[in-house]
């Protein structure tokens, strides 16, 4: 056989080889997508560093993702994500953070790996008390922790430091649910009308969603600013916490510690080393 000929048999037989598993990619996401989101899922995870495990609770299992150890010196992180997403949200984020740092991440009831219970309380003040067993099942209450949530798990985390305040050492909100703002965002109104738009019932519904979510959408050359929550309500917060350092990011939306991972990181452990600092002296 000829060079040319075992060249082009070579390259007919790469070409085959990747076409196959493409080809068989395709279709297993057209078939059974869940396959293929569970896949990234894991990657994401497995890239911050994070292990899965699995605690129960009077027969409710919670899934979360841990890396690291209690520190005598630096408080443990528990991530608590927003609506209709899990754990691996916050991958990108913790994978940005020290090494040093003991961090958990957790599926909310009712959202990836965690139980899925039709009879649970999920009122916001019902799972500010379901991750309080949680907590304690781990006892990180053995020492105040760090408590971050966004979206949704900002409401929470925000209730759950209200209500179990010798437990938090710090706390981080990252556009939390619960403010009533001055003004009405375009999910807000929307939501008043009887539609809810981050609940996506169709594809149109859910490219609308990633518009109102991420100010890096574009239609054509334009960026779509957030519609989520209204910039407004973070006065309402900084007025009435006490000892409340208000940071806002420019050119975001709603998924900030996605679309500006770096500065985000940037301001969650420069206020965290403040008041770690202030503790100090």
């Amino acid at each position: 056989m000829s060079a040319i000929p075992l060249l082009r048999l070579l390259v007919a037989g790469v070409s085959t080889m990747t076409l196959v598993p493409l080809v068989s990619l395709v279709f297993v996401y057209n078939t059974k997508p869940d396959i293929i989101i569970k896949a990234i899922r894991k990657a994401v995870i497995w890239r911050a560093g994070l292990t899965v495990k699995f605690v129960t609770v009077d027969g409710y299992r919670f899934a979360y993702g841990e890396r690291g150890r209690p520190s005598e010196t630096q408080p443990s992180i528990l991530f608590l994500h927003g609506f209709s997403t899990s754990k691996d949200t916050w991958a990108r984020f913790i994978t940005a953070l020290p090494r040093n740092l003991h961090i958990i991440t957790l599926d909310l009831p009712g959202h990836g790996e965690s139980d899925r219970n039709p009879n649970q309380d999920l009122s916001m003040e019902g799972q500010a008390n379901t991750v309080h067993r949680f907590v304690d099942a781990l006892g990180l209450d053995q020492k105040p922790f760090h408590l971050v949530g966004t979206s949704m798990g900002g409401g929470i985390a925000g209730l759950y430091a209200a209500t179990y305040r010798k437990n938090i050492a710090l706390l981080t909100l990252f556009c939390p649910f619960g403010v009533l703002t001055p003004v009405y965002s375009y999910t807000m109104k929307a939501f008043l009308e009887g539609r809810n738009m981050l609940v996506p019932k169709t594809m149109d519904d859910f490219r609308e969603m990633m518009k109102i979510n991420s100010y890096q959408y574009k239609i054509g050359k334009l960026k779509v600013p957030d519609k989520v929550f209204d910039v407004s309500g973070a006065d309402i917060l900084r007025e009435g916490v006490p000892n409340c350092r208000l940071d806002i990011l420019d050119d975001c939306g709603h998924v900030v510690t996605v679309e500006r991972t770096q500065q985000a990181v940037a301001v969650f452990m420069n206020f965290r080393e403040e008041v770690l600092n202030g503790y100090k002296k």
